[in-house]
This record gives C-alpha cells, sequence and structure tokens, in this order.
C-alpha cells in the first residue's frame, strides 16, 4: 500500500488534509491498480514535520491500515 497526502487552503482560507491510498490487486487476472480517499479533514494546526507525522500516524489508524506500513 502507498499513501499520498495532500494540504490545500480553500478560498475562505481554511486548511485542509486529504490522504489517499493505492494499492495493486491481481485476483484471478490482470493486475488492475485501486485508490481510495480514507480521509478529508480540516487541519487547523501548524503545518510542521511533527504535526503532519503525527496526524498521518493518526489517520493511519483510524483506517487500520499500519500493520501494512514499514515507513512514514
Amino acid at each position: 500500500i502507498s499513501f499520498t497526502t495532500d494540504i490545500w487552503s480553500a478560498e475562505n482560507l481554511h486548511p485542509y488534509l486529504a490522504t489517499t491510498t493505492h494499492w495493486i490487486t491481481n485476483s484471478s487476472g490482470p493486475l488492475k491498480m485501486r485508490v481510495s480517499l480514507i480521509m478529508f479533514q480540516y487541519f487547523p494546526s501548524a503545518h510542521t514535520g511533527n504535526a503532519l507525522a503525527k496526524l498521518t500516524l493518526d489517520i493511519l489508524d483510524r483506517a487500520e491500515v499500519m500493520s501494512k506500513v514499514c515507513i512514514v
């Protein structure tokens, strides 16, 4: 599983963070690329490395995929 995050501000300057996950399946056929949005949320805290790491780990834990993560 691969994860992607993106932070941006809406027109009202409120910051949001989205996290998507990407993976490949091969169940009885050709390889298929899959993608899913696992979190979209308001992100008012400072955009520091520590804040992003903490939120990313929290998101992955809530999505119940931490057992598949080896590097953040």
